[in-house]
């Protein structure tokens, strides 16, 4: 199953090129609310309420467990909680460029937030980034050497790897072939990690 991070209009034509390099997995493509074709909701947007309401979405649509969530950009955050929260639906969590929960980064609370004018909330939800990453997606992407090799938050897990594969944050645009390749070795590997000894 994959998650589109934020500013994507259309997640299921966005992943294209990905779902068709992993041709051996049911993929389930998630539009959140206000994307695609999907419906529009006065419910807060946090990452627990996505995650319930993803939780929610794939129950009624009787999809099989367990899940291998693979989550784009703020995805991360998504796929990470859903992880958490319901452990015995997930088998694997993928990453595509994702962004995952940093210690002390400041408040979630919304009444401990910073008053004033959200200049960024702001051109995200009028529309603006969408813009400027269509016509110009370089603007809107990150150093390529803005990664790290490790990552303190997959301790917990029992396979984990990272794989940097050159480009963009939209990889899986530029990078489909490979990055499916890579997912099918890690998911095969973690399959023989959980084998009993």
């Amino acid at each position: 199953m994959l998650l589109s991070g934020l500013g994507t209009p259309a997640p299921a034509l966005d992943f294209g090129p990905l779902i068709r390099e992993l041709p051996d997995y049911q993929v389930v493509v998630v539009e959140g609310f206000g994307y695609g074709y999907s419906d529009v909701t006065p419910v807060e947007r946090t990452v627990e309420n996505i995650t319930a309401e993803l939780h929610e979405a794939l129950t009624k649509l009787n999809v099989d467990r367990p899940y291998i969530l693979a989550g784009h950009s703020i995805a991360g955050f998504y796929t990470l909680d859903y992880a958490n929260r319901y452990r015995e639906e997930v088998s694997a969590v993928v990453g595509i460029d994702p962004t995952v929960p940093a210690a002390g980064t400041g408040p979630t609370d919304a009444s401990q937030r910073p008053a004033g004018i959200n200049w960024g909330r702001m051109l995200s939800t009028t529309g603006v980034v969408r813009w400027v990453t269509a016509i110009a997606p370089g603007l809107a992407e990150p150093e390529g050497a803005g990664h790290t090799a490790s990552e303190s938050r997959l301790r917990n897990v029992r396979h984990h790897e990272i794989q940097v594969l050159p480009g963009g944050h939209y990889l899986h645009w530029t990078q489909s072939p490979a990055m499916a390749n890579k997912i099918n070795a890690f998911l095969k590997q973690a399959e023989v990690d959980s084998l009993p000894r």
